[in-house]
């Protein structure tokens, strides 16, 4: 089972952009994301991934080696493409803290 991290720009943006139905479905599909880290669509790499709830989108970086799962942001269809932008040029840094977050696990 995989381990979910959810960053704060996530929980803000989720925060403003879904309704609490919405909240609900994320909910579920986070349950289920636990056990099949790869659901979602694929965005430009294997783990950058996108899951549409009502024509919003969460997006999360699966870290296989490292059993970890990073929510990183959420958005409407309008700024999809910014929010995945960013996301693929901070990669590295997310990576990297999901490794200190990984090896804070460990301790």
């Amino acid at each position: 089972m995989f381990k979910l991290v959810k960053l704060f720009v996530y929980l803000r943006k989720v925060e403003k952009v879904f309704d609490n139905e919405e909240k609900r479905k994320i909910k579920l599909f986070l349950d289920k994301l636990k056990i099949n880290p790869y659901l979602g669509k694929p965005l430009s790499y294997q783990f950058l991934r996108e899951k549409k709830i009502n024509g919003k989108r969460i997006y999360f970086l699966v870290y296989n080696e490292l059993g970890l799962i990073l929510l990183v942001s959420a958005s409407t269809k309008k700024t999809q493409k910014s929010e995945i932008e960013k996301i693929k040029f901070y990669r590295k840094s997310y990576y990297n803290y999901a490794k200190e977050i990984y090896y804070s696990f460990k301790k």
